[in-house]
């Protein structure tokens, strides 16, 4: 990768303290990139996969054509290599975040039901578990509720939808992730002000999210991290049904990614 160009694109898009910001991010990635880290695992075919705060995911949606890019860079926004990106934040790479240590079957079945909102409060409802969740909603004092697929669903992997097919499992255990992760632009302390210089005027209106704050329910369970995370920080890989069924694709993913583990939709591990 081009350092020298990467720094080029972060100086024409940000200027004083926040470009300061940025080029430290970019400065840590490629430590980290550089260094003899490579996050581990113990998991053998059949164990089921524990995700905890430390885990970050990230969903390719169909662009499983771009297999080999992540392989190079990792998790990282396409705006520090590329112009024309049409997407509603910039220079960020998006990840799902984990609030607890969780199985990845339960996590799964979690985003791949829908996100419904009674009251202006928003309620997971898991996969298959809708009727549950009008049984509850009897003794709710409510005039109407409106749901929707959870925005894990569009880029992940799912139970719901067959057309993504792979997603990463990233750690960010080590120090250096850590210090990454921090600049997670919607999430405090990260300023507002910044923040805003990350939307694009596709980000479902800009005047939105500066009237309303960034309150979306999916914003509790994102993290947007400028620039993004190498390749070794990379434990997992979760594929969807077709991928599974295919070992050429199997084998590919193995070749690129010999450190990690190989899981499907039940949260099981299917290759190490």
């Amino acid at each position: 990768m081009n350092k020298d160009l990467i720094i080029k694109n972060a100086k024409e898009k940000f200027t004083g303290e926040l470009l300061n910001i940025v080029l430290k991010q970019i400065d840590d990635y490629f430590e980290l990139k550089d260094s003899k880290y490579q996050t581990k695992h113990n998991y053998k075919v059949n164990d089921k996969v524990i995700l905890n705060k430390n885990n970050l995911l990230h969903g390719i949606g169909k662009h499983i054509d771009l297999i080999e890019m992540f392989a190079e860079r990792g998790v990282t926004s396409p705006d520090f290599f590329d112009t024309g990106i049409d997407h509603a934040f910039c220079y960020t790479a998006a990840f799902w975040n984990v609030s607890g240590e969780i199985t990845l079957q339960e996590y799964i079945e979690n985003y791949s039901g829908i996100v419904a909102k009674v009251n202006d409060e928003y309620w997971q409802v898991p996969y298959k578990h809708l009727d549950e969740f009008v049984e509850i909603l009897k003794d709710v004092d409510h005039w109407k509720w409106s749901a929707e697929s959870s925005m894990e669903i569009r880029f992940m992997p799912s139970l719901a939808k067959n057309n993504n097919q792979i997603a990463f499992i990233v750690n960010t255990e080590n120090e250096l992730s850590q210090k990454i992760r921090k600049n997670s632009v919607f999430k405090e302390p990260f300023s507002k002000d910044y923040a805003y210089e990350f939307l694009t005027n596709k980000s479902n209106g800009k005047d939105k999210f500066i009237k309303e704050g960034f309150k979306e329910d999916f914003f509790l369970r994102a993290d947007y991290l400028i620039f993004g995370l190498p390749v070794n920080t990379i434990e997992g890989i979760l594929v969807g049904r077709e991928v599974e069924k295919n070992q050429t694709h199997i084998n590919t993913l193995k070749n690129l990614f010999p450190n990690c583990y190989i899981c499907n939709l039940d949260g099981t591990v299917i290759a190490e």
